[in-house]
Parts: structure tokens; sequence; C-alpha cells
């Protein structure tokens, strides 16, 4: 999970941050189609163009999947920054 996430753009410490929550909290199912997702972009994310990356992921992931994952990306980030002020 670590390495998808990293592969769609994340940070290296939000990916490790998603990976350990994100693997608890969605499917099978919805890890895999973000694993297609990262599998179908040629380049890294941050060469591509946006509607590209956007395209990418709504071929390969539904709403849900993606509602969890911002949700989780919100608690990361956070984490983060809580973890910084202190």
């Amino acid at each position: 999970m670590y390495g998808t996430m990293r592969d769609v753009g994340f940070t290296e410490a939000d990916a490790r941050c998603l990976a350990a929550r994100a693997g608890r909290q969605l499917s099978v199912r919805q890890l895999r189609t973000l694993q297609r997702a990262a599998g179908s972009l040629d380049q890294p994310v941050l060469e591509m163009p946006v509607g590209d990356v956007i395209a990418a992921i709504r071929t390969h992931v539904d709403g849900d999947t993606l509602a969890v994952v911002a949700r989780l990306s919100a608690d990361c980030v956070r984490t983060r920054m809580e973890g910084q002020a202190n």
C-alpha cells in the first residue's frame, strides 16, 4: 500500500500514514483499485498534467474509495501538523 501511495504522488510521510490507516479501513477490492490506478500512470504524478492524473484515478477508483482516501489524507495531514506544532 505504501508503494501505491507513493506512486500516486503522496510524500513519504503521508504515504506511510495512509498505508497504515488504509489497510485497516479499505477492502481488498478497494486497495486493488488504488493499485490499478497507480499502475496506469506512465510517468511520475508530478510530471503529469492534472487532468491525466484525475482521468486515471476516475477510471479505476470509485467515489466511496476516494472519499475514504480523502478523509484518511486529511487525518494524516492533521496529525503531521499537530506534531510540528509541538
